[in-house]
């Protein structure tokens, strides 16, 4: 049996199952089938507006029966262009589909093996990425993975290269159940992955709700077309909601991911709120660490003075730390300030701004000189990631 007429097979099984399984009878599909080959219906389908027979098979769970997902299989890949699988996999996306285990592998692998292949430079700092992902931009989402990898699959992507978390959204979602948007006071509500049953705190989930602890960014797209996003910027997850009903009424938890634009908690070199400057080191590192329940009963926006005030905390400490001298080359901080304190700065170790809150272990506080030399130098992978070790030790 040839390729075409398997897949043809395949759809018709995948009928029979869909009547079988659920309370769905996709009657004009299977007419459809019994006219012509199960490859000419799916790519005349993929062209189309209609996704009834999609919408059903959300309501029923089951969107593992859909022609989407028979198409995206990789012994069928032959059979459709990447366009076209662009489309399936993004009608998949907007009904917050996951993905079987074995298509984020290959997924992951086919972005690492590309990579590797050296469409991406071993050069590729993070100061080009800084460059690269420039708010209003435009991409195709593949270009994306081919840069940095990361799953191509889902709305939520972890890179295992750089550290950053891509997020994907989108307005179609609304018709599955779900909505993504900005809240009046500037706080991007983004739902989390699963689409079967109650959502969980692993995967993509635990990295948004962890990241920066992770000492990772979160990098936001919106999709503007079939395969095309354009990025949004980079923001923080200052907390969560849970809720016990999607937007379709239908039960089940569902995790919403309440972001802020990094800009609203980056108060640049102001002053630490509610620490002294005779507070000791311990004490600094515990209001850092201390945090508080993402979870808890107050506004998003009270949240996002909360993380202000541990963004500014956290470079008062790794100053603190460093006692001016400059943590990466030894020497003393090359002058002092107007109120007589050493001039240092503070860079951040894992991510690709220097802004917001972060963990102890992933800030180094250091001279403008090594500050430059991080960023912008030949040797500035070598340079950070020998700063990254030091700070541990010290650390402990």
């Amino acid at each position: 049996m040839d390729l075409k007429h398997q897949f043809h097979k395949a759809l018709l099984d995948t009928c029979q199952k869909t009547k079988q399984e659920t309370s769905y009878n996709p009657t004009g599909f299977y007419q459809m089938l019994t006219r012509q080959n199960g490859v000419i219906v799916a790519k005349n389908l993929l062209r189309g507006r209609d996704q009834s027979g999609l919408s059903r098979l959300w309501e029923e769970d089951r969107l593992d029966l859909s022609m989407e997902a028979l198409i995206l299989k990789a012994e069928y890949r032959e059979l459709f262009t990447e366009e076209e699988r662009e489309i399936a996999r993004q009608r998949l996306i907007d009904c917050n589909y996951t993905f079987p285990a074995e298509a984020e592998a290959e997924a992951e692998a086919e972005a690492e093996a590309e990579a590797e292949a050296e469409l991406v430079p071993e050069s590729f700092r993070p100061a080009d990425v800084a460059n690269v992902l420039v708010p209003g931009t435009e991409f195709r989402r593949l270009d994306l993975h081919l840069m940095f990898g990361g799953q191509r699959y889902g709305g939520i992507s972890t890179p295992s290269r750089y550290p950053f978390i891509m997020i994907f959204t989108g307005d179609r979602g609304e018709v599955y159940g779900y909505k993504d948007g900005w809240t009046d006071n500037r706080i991007f509500l983004y739902t989390g992955e699963g689409q079967e049953g109650d959502m969980q705190f692993i995967k993509g989930n635990k990295a948004i709700l962890e990241h920066v602890n992770d000492g990772k960014d979160i990098h936001l797209f919106e999709y503007v077309r079939t395969g095309y996003v354009k990025y949004i910027g980079q923001m923080l997850c200052v907390g969560y909601q849970v809720r016990d009903k999607d937007n379709k009424g239908k039960d089940r938890k569902i995790i919403v991911f309440e972001l802020t634009p990094i800009e609203s908690v980056d108060n640049g070199g102001t002053s630490i709120a509610n620490v002294s400057d005779d507070s000791t080191l311990k004490e600094l590192r515990e209001k850092v660490l201390s945090g508080f329940n993402k979870h808890a009963e107050m506004a998003a926006k009270e949240r996002v003075v909360l993380y202000r005030e541990r963004s500014l905390a956290v470079k008062q400490y790794a100053l603190k730390r460093a006692n001016g001298i400059c943590e990466a080359c030894g020497e003393e901080a090359p002058f002092k300030t107007a109120k007589g304190e050493p001039f240092l700065e503070v860079h951040h170790l894992r991510r690709l701004s220097d802004g917001g809150p972060d963990h102890p272990e992933w800030v180094a506080a250091i001279c403008p000189n090594c500050h430059r030399r991080v960023h912008y130098a030949a040797d500035a992978r070598d340079f950070n990631d020998k700063l990254t070790q030091r700070i541990k030790l010290l650390e402990g």
